[in-house]
């Protein structure tokens, strides 16, 4: 099963191909599949943010796909920088100027606890969606600490350390990081759907009658949107001939495409499903 990835980011990417690569899943980017959109995040919550982007790239590609919304939460700030965590003070400034910014708004607050927040959604063209929420408590402190990491993560002290986010090791940060959270919740998640998926398993077939030989423009395009249109998992092309074979599925439910067929060739293919396709 392929998935698309909203983000062109490179570490995410690889981060993601590495936590789903156990559960046979390929993983692709929006790059790959040359989708060139962009989604306005109007949504209120990150997870709102997330689903947006997430059905948007479904859409596009007619494939899974995944995507994910994060921000700093301050509590003395009543909950800024939040959904506007990377354009906090101008779209323009750098890492380091923001975070300066943001001290420079808390200056002598005495409350200072603030969290990270990421949501990550998995939007499927059958309209189901899975989500996965991450948070990592901790205060803002009074000056940029450390040089690892990104975006607040210089001023951010996670509950039980002594040392910013950007003085951390990456093994350290991903086990209490509101990401790594995220994406551990979101692994098991998707795993145990795709289990269930599998054990209530009921394949949609398509029986295309033409000549392929050579392929018809006309007969490749009525393929593709045959394959869109009606969600099918298989389409199977035949040669036109004698009426439907009297093993033909004939009780499988919508969208099936029904016609004619040669009986030696639907005994081909059968057999061919029943030795390649898991069902």
């Amino acid at each position: 099963m392929k998935f698309v990835l909203a983000t062109a980011n490179p570490g995410k990417v690889k981060e993601m191909q590495e936590l789903l690569s156990n559960l046979g899943v390929d993983v692709v980017t929006r790059d790959d599949m040359e989708i060139d959109i962009d989604v306005a995040e109007t949504g209120t919550t990150f997870l709102e943010n997330a689903t947006l982007k997430a059905v948007a790239i479904m859409e596009a590609s007619g494939e899974p796909a995944i995507a994910d919304d994060s921000g700093l939460v301050v509590d003395a700030l009543a909950g800024d920088p939040g959904l506007y965590s990377s354009s906090y003070g101008r779209e323009l400034l750098t890492s380091t100027e923001r975070c300066e910014y943001l001290l420079k708004n808390m200056k002598n607050m005495e409350q200072r606890q603030a969290k990270f927040v990421c949501n990550i959604v998995c939007a499927f063209p059958n309209e189901d969606i899975l989500s996965a929420t991450g948070e990592c408590y901790g205060t803002i402190t009074t000056e940029l600490k450390g040089t690892s990491g990104f975006g607040y993560d210089p001023v951010f002290l996670p509950n039980g350390y002594d040392k910013t986010m950007a003085e951390l090791t990456i093994e350290e940060k991903n086990k209490i990081s509101h990401r790594g959270k995220a994406l551990i919740s979101f692994t098991k998640i998707l795993k145990a759907y795709l289990t269930s998926q599998k054990e209530n398993r009921k394949m949609r077939i398509g029986i295309f009658g033409g000549a392929f030989n050579p392929p018809h423009i006309g007969h490749v395009s009525a393929a593709k949107i045959a394959i869109k249109e009606q969600k099918l998992d298989l389409l199977i092309v035949i040669p036109t001939g004698t009426p439907p074979h009297k093993d033909l599925p004939t009780e499988t439910p919508p969208p099936y495409i029904r016609f004619t067929m040669t009986e030696n060739a639907f005994s081909d293919v059968k057999k061919a499903i029943v030795s390649d396709i898991e069902i």
